[in-house]
């Protein structure tokens, strides 16, 4: 089917993403007023808008606008991929959350994918106040939880280190620590607050940690070997790849964390229109893209370089995990 067909099923689909009801008989994705204004609701529906990234939601859509699409278009293509039957992916990363503790059944896992969904997407690009600083920003003092269970462990090593080199201009890893240390803090103050119509349970820090750690590590860049220059990366060994198939992040290993990789690459709007003419098909743990688009194809074996093997068949693209 046509990509933009995914998303018109999607959106129609209400049932397995709004979460909170939103009203969107009036939203277009394809309009980035329209998506500033879901990001918005979506976020005051969850009683989220004391957040400091929230309030950078304007300034990002006035400075980059279709970072605003980006983010929207990413919170329903990934819905529609890991609710696909044909896909398959759904019940991996259910497994992940029963494994790790944070739910105590299979069936309230499901019931908050789409909550846990929202946070990781909606707030995984707010923080690029950063990258348009001139002169950087100094991360928040906040303590970060040293047990991390949904990234590889070794970015606890080298994520203070890749902001140095990044020279304080890194919207994933300011914004990952800004979601965890006010999520925090909104939960504490909300807790018993008798007119919130929200849960705001002590478990849920569990879930903001996990979904903070994805976002302060999805824009941490790997290199090959062969790629480096002047003792780059010198004192992250962590992020060099010795060869064409080390690959860091698996999908069996971290499953939550490489769909989102995964799906924050192949959402089209950063490169391409969500009305090109892309075909999707969707098997077990298979993509097949088709698309004669030079940049969305550039960025599909891309993917080769970090993430995932992809095979190249005249203009369809096949990946595979």
């Amino acid at each position: 089917m046509y990509l933009k067909y995914l998303y018109t099923n999607i959106l129609k689909n209400t049932e397995v993403w709004n979460y909170y009801g939103l009203d969107i008989h009036d939203f277009d994705i394809g309009n980035t007023e329209s998506c500033r204004d879901f990001i918005k609701k979506y976020i005051q529906l969850s009683e989220k808008s004391e957040h400091t990234l929230y309030c950078k939601i304007d300034e990002l859509f006035e400075k980059e606008p279709q970072r605003i699409t980006h983010i929207v278009s990413s919170f329903f293509l990934g819905i529609a991929l890991f609710k696909n039957k044909n896909f398959g992916i759904e019940q991996a990363i259910i497994y992940e959350f029963k494994k790790v503790g944070i739910f105590d059944s299979e069936n309230k896992i499901k019931k908050e994918l789409p909550y846990i969904w929202f946070l990781a997407t909606l707030f995984h690009d707010l923080g690029y106040i950063a990258e348009n600083s001139k002169d950087g920003i100094e991360l928040p003092n906040f303590c970060l939880e040293a047990n991390i269970v949904s990234v590889p462990t070794f970015y606890t090593k080298v994520y203070k280190k890749y902001y140095e080199y990044r020279k304080k201009r890194e919207h994933g890893i300011y914004g990952g620590i800004r979601f965890i240390e006010d999520m925090l803090e909104i939960r504490k103050r909300q807790e018993h607050n008798t007119n919130s119509k929200r849960y705001w349970g002590e478990e849920l820090e569990q879930i903001y940690i996990f979904v903070g750690w994805i976002i302060i590590t999805h824009n941490i860049w790997f290199k090959r070997i062969n790629d480096l220059n002047n003792n780059d990366y010198a004192e992250m060994l962590e992020l060099v790849l010795n060869d064409e198939k080390d690959y860091r992040i698996k999908f069996d290993e971290y499953p939550t964390f490489f769909f989102f990789c995964l799906v924050d690459v192949l959402e089209p709007t950063k490169n391409t229109t969500l009305f090109s003419k892309i075909k999707i098909t969707l098997q077990n743990r298979k993509i097949r893209i088709s698309t004669n688009d030079k940049a969305y194809s550039k960025v599909i074996m891309g993917l080769n370089e970090w993430l995932v093997p992809i095979k190249k068949q005249q203009e369809e693209y096949i990946i595979e995990f």
